[in-house]
């Protein structure tokens, strides 16, 4: 069946006892524009904290300073979304810059670390590390310097205490060649290597640990006439190349190898696999055994013009996976999470898009993706204006967070609803309900007032309960609702709002 995008909601309780309470992995989104309005800002990777808050690192601008571009930073978020605090690393005299998606690991202590880049005033690009507390307050960064221009991708911690760095670096004859660079605990480096060579550019945004103290790597390699393959390595302690493979199709994949170790010491990683229509790609995971042998390789959705699956984690350890990435299927991009068995059969994939009250096509994109404590997940990303440019006043490029339950409902029960794999964010007001609570036997009036482009179709509202089962369906029209509560015993009831095919909104109604 086609994913279509999904929307998010929050939805506005009124009446003299408005009533909310958190359930169990509650769901947000938001956009965060925490530097200065007008400025550029994206989401690169995203960790939890001992508290559960959320800790989304971003690149933005830099605005104190006439030389240098742009800093790294961290988005601290409670559970809930509320924003919390904004700390930037500054590098006094150039620019700061995290890596590609799923460039941080968490430290033993709490600690945040960040793998990256600088680029001072002499315009040479250096390898970075960035450190911040668990709270998101900035500490320290290294950096280390090479011949020519040297940009790290990501960062992982290994089991000595010191850290793996794999980037791009731009060699003499000016194509982009691939690093491998071992620093020991105080980021002292200890030895780095360099892979690829040839005439064509190639390029790794991933590495992690591989059994016996080695390690695997991930990106993409050139080769010749345009065309690009994934590009995954197995590297022995000293990131001396054991084997080295390509997997893609006879078309020009384009798709990176996005991967991470699983816990019986293989991989996965996600990327797009082409269709031989334009640049349409499918989201795709792969898992391969530590000699190289793929033991499957699975596609999902439908193909639209490069959809990437480009952050994959193990949920737990030999369980199901989560992915997320972005897909192009309304003629924009929106981002997608999707949930596999740990064989990567698909249990549920998600479409994304960032809508308001100003807004109804909006566009984003996600960069990565966590499993969170309380059963759920959180991706995070970019959020970017409209698709026909119709923005509204001071709209920029924002951080992008999109928190939701173990089947990737922002408001639980999404899934319940038949024929709706897809949901909006972000609709503000677009449900409301009241009184509230409501006496059992008695009406509650639930409102709807849709943008006008989502007023038009034929809607409807289907109650859940808080075991997660739906008790009742009615249709809705734009404007007052009837919502009868004879049917339904004392307890806690989402509302949710659909059309045929797009899940709009929902909220919670307590009957007494």
């Amino acid at each position: 069946m086609r994913s279509l995008q999904l929307l998010s909601l929050v939805c506005v309780l009124h009446g003299p006892a408005a009533w909310w309470t958190r359930a169990t992995a509650q769901g947000f989104n938001a956009r965060y524009d925490t530097i200065t309005a007008g400025w550029e800002q994206v989401g690169f990777a995203i960790e939890e904290n001992a508290q559960g808050e959320l800790l989304v690192i971003s690149a933005g601008p830099r605005v104190d300073s006439l030389y240098a571009s742009s800093t790294v930073q961290i988005v601290r978020l409670a559970a809930d979304g509320t924003l919390l605090s904004a700390d930037r690393n500054h590098v006094p005299t150039g620019a700061a810059y995290p890596g590609s998606g799923n460039t941080s690991d968490v430290l033993p202590d709490g600690r945040i670390a960040i793998g990256g880049s600088t680029l001072n005033a002499d315009t040479v690009a250096r390898v970075a590390v960035y450190w911040f507390d668990q709270w998101g307050a900035a500490l320290t960064y290294v950096e280390h310097t090479f011949p020519g221009d040297w940009i790290g991708n990501e960062l992982k911690c290994t089991p000595d205490g010191g850290y793996i760095v794999v980037g791009g670096t731009y060699t003499g004859n000016g194509t982009l060649d691939v690093f491998l660079l071992k620093l020991d605990s105080a980021a002292n480096v200890q030895w780095v290597q360099t892979y690829g060579g040839s005439q064509w550019n190639d390029f790794a945004a991933t590495v992690d640990l591989a059994p016996g103290g080695g390690y695997y790597m991930g990106g993409v390699v050139g080769l010749g006439n345009n065309s690009y393959e994934p590009w995954i390595l197995r590297l022995d302690s000293m990131g001396g190349t054991i084997w080295s493979d390509t997997t893609g199709s006879p078309l020009n994949d384009r798709g990176r190898a996005d991967l991470t170790a699983l816990a019986d010491g293989r991989f996965v990683y996600g990327s797009g696999r082409p269709n031989g229509v334009f640049s349409n790609h499918w989201p795709q995971l792969v898992k391969v055994d530590s000699t190289g042998t793929i033991l499957w390789d699975k596609i999902y959705d439908v193909p639209s013009y490069l959809s990437f699956l480009v952050s994959v984690k193990e949920i737990t350890p030999g369980g199901d996976l989560i992915a997320a990435g972005e897909s192009h299927i309304t003629n924009t991009v929106d981002g997608i999470m999707l949930r596999t068995t740990a064989q990567g059969d698909s249990i549920w994939m998600r479409h994304y898009v960032y809508y308001d009250s100003l807004m109804t096509d909006g566009t984003g994109r996600f960069y990565d993706v966590i499993p969170t404590s309380d059963g759920g997940f959180a991706a995070c990303g970019a959020a970017y204006g409209s698709a026909s440019g119709n923005n509204p006043p001071g709209l920029t490029q924002d951080v992008w967070v999109v928190k939701v339950d173990s089947l990737g409902c922002i408001e639980p029960g999404c899934h319940l609803i038949t024929g709706v794999q897809s949901h909006v964010t972000n609709l503000q007001g677009a449900l409301v309900a009241w009184p509230n609570p409501v006496a059992h036997g008695t009406t509650a009036t639930v409102h709807v007032a849709l943008p006008e482009a989502l007023a038009t179709s034929t809607l409807r509202l289907a109650v859940s309960n808080a075991q997660g089962q739906l008790v009742l369906e009615q249709s809705a029209v734009q404007g007052n609702n009837v919502l009868d509560t004879s049917r339904l015993s004392a307890g806690l009831y989402h509302v949710h709002l659909a059309n045929a095919t797009t899940w709009l909104a929902a909220c919670k109604v307590v009957v007494e």
